[in-house]
């Protein structure tokens, strides 16, 4: 696929990038964000989720049971923010406001944003301890507070660029898709975007800008009643979060050459 090749840098492909086309995203055939939502601050109103992990590691220090038992809470904080700014990211706060760690977990599975099980295991040892009034052993709340200061090396880097729009090409059409989050709906556009270039996987959309036409087909609204409907819509936001944060930026991000597309940040 050469007349791919210069697009490789901002597009995802299906056969190209071989995890893309799994599963909820299997009717894909390419995706291109347009719009990313990038958080100068996650709690504006207390303590960063790394603050809470300082204070983690500030109570350990003493090597005592109090200061054992006041980390895993702190660690435990500091997951649970995190979370907690991972549905409002993606608009499911109010969706899950109610909800249970665990229920919440599950969602998070549900879309493959991380790992859980390691999470999955400091929450149970807080709740051993808060719950059960059992004492976790001064070495194993170490090992969890690591787990935590993991989790969020890990998630950190996403809230630079949490997807909210992408441009889709939908196999066996060759009309251009915008997939827009905002307000707890999900909008789908049609795209009249001139400019493309055929390939194997169909027409390939660039230079795609605002000021293209574009008519809205379908309204998604988030709720509990039709999570299958919504869910293949965020599974592929989170992807291309997960994509953004492990690419580098390349010449044609930064605004140089000829394979452009109007990407918006909202802060």
């Amino acid at each position: 696929m050469k007349e791919l090749e210069p697009f490789r840098s901002n597009y995802i492909f299906r056969d190209l990038d071989t995890y893309f086309a799994l599963g909820r995203r299997s009717h894909l055939r390419y995706a291109l964000i347009s719009k990313s939502l990038s958080y100068t601050r996650l709690n504006a109103r207390g303590p960063e989720p790394i603050q809470y992990l300082e204070y983690a590691k500030a109570d350990l220090a003493d090597g005592s049971r109090k200061g054992a038992i006041n980390a895993l809470s702190h660690a435990k904080r500091a997951i649970h923010l995190m979370i907690d700014k991972f549905m409002n990211a993606f608009e499911l706060n109010k969706l899950y406001k109610r909800s249970s760690f665990p229920k919440k977990l599950v969602l998070f599975r549900q879309l493959d944003v991380f790992p859980t099980l390691m999470i999955e295991n400091l929450n149970s040892s807080r709740n051993l301890m808060e719950h059960k009034y059992v004492d976790v052993p001064h070495n194993e709340v170490v090992k969890l507070t690591e787990i935590a200061e993991m989790f969020l090396l890990m998630t950190y880097p996403y809230f630079k660029g949490i997807v909210k729009g992408v441009y889709v090409g939908i196999e066996r059409d060759d009309r251009c898709f915008e997939w827009i989050l905002d307000t707890g709906t999900v909008s789908v556009y049609n795209v009249e975007a001139p400019t493309f270039v055929t390939s194997s996987l169909g027409r390939v959309h660039y230079n795609i800008t605002s000021k293209h036409k574009s008519t809205i087909i379908e309204k998604v609204v988030i709720t509990k009643a039709n999570l299958e409907n919504w869910l293949p819509y965020l599974d592929l936001f989170v992807y291309c979060t997960k994509m953004a944060v492990i690419k580098l930026p390349t010449p044609e991000e930064r605004g140089h050459g000829p394979y452009m597309h109007e990407h918006t940040h909202y802060y």
